[in-house]
């Protein structure tokens, strides 16, 4: 369900009314995130009422962009804040290649992925306690 014209689509509009009116500021672009991740009609319904229910988007589409990198993220798991990029690129510009680089309460990853992309040969240990259900 990824049409290059989203408005002719007849889902499209009552959508973005849907999310709207339950409290989503940017509806025109989560609709646009559901319609692209959804891979047909029954699954966008049910994304749709996933987030109009109050599921963070990223949770319902299962991933968030991150300095760049598509990060996939489950309902158990925090979501990367866009904040959190000034530390990602500060551990960027102080780590060296082959340094040996460990993400401690990693959740989803995001910071070692982030490490692991932009530097040659790093050594990375990421971990969490938190067993997924």
């Amino acid at each position: 369900m990824n049409p290059k014209n989203l408005e002719a689509d007849p889902a499209y509009f009552p959508l973005v009314a849907r999310l709207r009116s339950a409290g989503c500021v940017f509806a025109e672009e989560e609709a646009r995130s559901l319609f692209s991740a959804a891979q047909g009609p029954e699954e966008l319904a049910s994304m749709a009422d996933r987030r109009a229910a109050g599921s963070p988007l990223e949770h319902v589409i299962g991933w968030t962009e991150f300095c760049g990198l598509r990060i996939a993220v489950e309902p158990d798991v925090f979501v990367p804040r866009r904040r959190t990029e000034f530390l990602a690129r500060h551990a960027v510009s102080l780590a060296q290649p082959g340094a040996v680089v460990l993400d401690l309460c990693c959740g989803s990853g995001a910071l070692g992925a982030v490490l692991a992309a932009a530097l040659e040969g790093i050594e990375l240990h990421a971990a969490d306690l938190d067993p997924a259900p």
